[in-house]
Parts: structure tokens; sequence; C-alpha cells
């Protein structure tokens, strides 16, 4: 199939959130996305026609010589690395990174979800390895409604609660 490039309005790269790139353009917030054999590789995040983020897909989370180069290439610029995504019996484990626009690795997750791709839980670690915290994705009719983020100190952040869902 080879590469392609397409463009969404969310990272949920589905026939729903896709657009065409005139679309895309004329709204001037989007995903740009390249594929290699059907599977995302590189996308790029536009708000107001600007390039926001880097995000690559199959690489080491923790390769700080690719992102050093890239931020050399690009620019300043944040940068999301996702591992190549590891099946479980609870779901698929993804690993991703973090980078500031100068390169500084400032965060590592792990995120479990499901067989439709969303996310149950995810434990947030500083650079060093430190737990910061664990975040817990909530659903009701497939729809999500809470998101909590408990710090490694136990604090519980409520960081989305819609109760649209809620009983």
């Amino acid at each position: 199939m080879g590469t392609q490039i397409r463009y969404f309005r969310s990272q949920k790269y589905t026939v729903e959130q896709e657009m065409s790139e005139e679309e895309a353009l004329r709204e001037g917030t989007y995903v740009r996305t390249v594929f290699d054999n059907n599977q995302p590789y590189r996308a790029e995040i536009f708000n107001r026609g600007e390039l926001k983020e880097l995000i690559y897909y199959g690489r080491d989370p923790r390769d700080t010589d690719f992102v050093c180069r890239l931020i050399k290439e690009q620019g300043p610029i944040p940068v999301t690395i996702y591992g190549s995504p590891a099946p479980t019996a609870q779901g698929e484990l993804q690993t991703l990174s973090g980078w500031n626009p100068l390169g500084e690795l400032f965060h590592i997750t792990t995120r479990l979800v499901d067989d439709r791709g969303e996310p149950l839980r995810e434990e947030v670690f500083d650079a060093s390895g430190a737990l910061l915290g664990i975040r817990t994705f909530e659903y009701r009719q497939r729809a999500l409604t809470r998101i909590i983020f408990t710090r490694a100190d136990g604090a519980e952040i409520v960081e989305l609660e819609d109760n649209c869902y809620l009983e």
C-alpha cells in the first residue's frame, strides 16, 4: 500500500473524523497523519494553521537522539512518541513519552486500552521513573463519563465529569 497522508479532526483515525486536505486547511485545526502500510507513522497537530506538536508511532519512546534530531530539523516543538503496542489479557498496553520543545523528556506513560482503542488506565511517570500518578477512565454506554487522576500522594483530581451519562 505504501505511504499516504490523511487529515483528521482529532487523533481518532476513523472515517467519521477524516476530512479532506482542503477542509483541513480551511478550518486550520486538524491532525495531518502519515500512514505507512495503513498504520499511522507520524502525526502533526495543527491549531489555527500552526504546527503545535509532532507525534511518532512505533518507535522507542526513550529515543533521545531521535527527538534531538527532530527538534534540530523542526525547531522547538513538543514531541510525543508511542512505542509498539503489546497485547495483554486485559487489552493493549501502550507506552508513550512526552518531550518538551527543548527536547527534554518530561513523562513516560503506560496506557491500557480496550478493543476499541479507548483508554482504561494510565500510569504516568516522570523522566526519572518516579510515579506521578494513575489516571482512570470510566465509561457508560460506551461514552467517556469520567477521568480521575490519582496523584502519587493519594490526592484525587477529577479531570472530566460528564453528568449526562452518570447514574
